[in-house]
């Protein structure tokens, strides 16, 4: 009477192709879609953020930012300088923090910056910070910034924003193309700033321990 339970029952599970597909596809749409749903949202919010030298509102601290490309092309930095030298002489800064992404020598920067009309005691120049999360990270919680100007190319402007406000900076950008420069990122590598720096504000901030107050 027990053989009729003896028999072994199999279970097959047919899977249609055609739904792994449609999840795969799922899939990829939704992590390609992330980064341009942040880098729209960004530009659409600090797009207006971004002003010419004459028109940008006054502030006490300009902030330029660093870059990892600043070493293939010298003339990045150098056209940051420049701008801020021209937003220093206007009265719409006081002091000015440069990062330097370590393409450069203090002095040198120094002398660029002196050369470009700023005063050495209003100057203050971090070395070895080429990421923009970090700039700004650096800006707040060891000079105590709270309202800026950052002073970028226009390759940078978007995510520098992005950062610093997102972390208790009220910024302003000014564009420092003066020139056509070489190597050009282009919108691809902006979507990947933009999640980089999303991923460092809400998922795993860095390790920054020297945030010793500096005054600026």
């Amino acid at each position: 009477m027990y053989r009729r339970f003896s028999r072994k029952i199999n279970f097959r599970v047919r899977i249609n192709p055609k739904w792994i597909l449609l999840l795969l596809i799922l899939f990829v749409f939704v992590v390609l879609a992330i980064p341009l749903v942040a880098y729209l949202t960004v530009s659409s919010v600090y797009m207006q953020r971004i002003f010419a030298v004459k028109d940008v509102p006054e502030v006490r601290v300009g902030i330029i930012m660093g870059g990892s490309d600043d070493e293939s092309d010298p003339n990045l930095l150098q056209d940051r300088i420049t701008t801020a030298g021209e937003l220093y002489k206007n009265g719409k800064i006081q002091k000015l923090l440069i990062n330097n992404s370590g393409s450069r020598s203090i002095d040198s920067i120094e002398g660029q910056s002196i050369k470009a009309g700023i005063r050495q005691f209003d100057l203050k120049i971090e070395k070895d910070v080429a990421a923009i999360y970090d700039a700004c990270f650096i800006a707040r919680n060891k000079y105590t910034i709270d309202k800026a100007i950052i002073i970028t190319q226009e390759r940078y402007a978007l995510p520098a924003l992005y950062a610093c406000n997102s972390i208790g900076i009220d910024s302003y950008g000014v564009i420092a193309d003066r020139q056509l420069y070489i190597n050009n990122p282009g919108l691809l590598a902006n979507f990947g700033q933009v999640f980089s720096i999303f991923w460092n504000i809400y998922v795993q901030e860095p390790d920054l321990a020297d945030t010793q107050k500096v005054s600026l």
